[in-house]
């Protein structure tokens, strides 16, 4: 699959749904947080950086399994279980709602890169999803050149 380039996009007031409340999804949301955007988190579980950011009232929980009803309404949808993510981008996509899948990244219509941020600077860095690990090896390598410089 062939990516069209990097978008930086302005997330103000639109709603993310992610599905799974696992590292993944918390490296994601921790991205967004401060974006102004209303965050939805659907699962049975959350890590406990991302209940924090429900009891401080920055993200929304559903405490329960997906629903194809919880698409309504959503901007972006980002999917990382391990199991059933075909469904949520099947419903994502049925409903013309931009979906990203960390479990099968060939499913989504786009997918999230390495991400570096300096005050106004903003790098991405990604292999169109064919190799996370070393997006993220890149990624770490910049960093380690711009030092603290910015």
């Amino acid at each position: 699959m062939r990516y069209f380039t990097p978008l930086h996009l302005d997330l103000t007031g639109r709603r993310l749904l992610f599905v799974g409340g696992g590292r993944v999804n918390e490296r994601r949301v921790l991205s967004v947080v401060e974006s102004d955007a209303e965050i939805t988190v659907v699962s049975p579980a959350l890590t406990e950086k991302l209940k924090s950011l429900v009891d401080e009232g920055k993200i929304h929980w559903i405490e329960r399994e997906f629903l194809p009803s919880d698409v309504e309404g959503a901007d972006f949808v980002f999917v990382a279980i391990p199991e059933g993510y075909q469904k949520v981008v099947e419903c994502a996509k049925t409903k013309g709602v931009w979906v990203e899948c960390a479990s099968d990244g060939n499913l989504g219509n786009f997918i999230v890169p390495a991400v570096i941020r300096r005050k106004h600077l903003l790098i991405s860095v990604s292999t169109s999803g064919q190799s996370p690990k070393l997006a993220a090896r890149i990624k770490r390598a910049i960093e380690e050149l711009l030092g603290k410089a910015l």
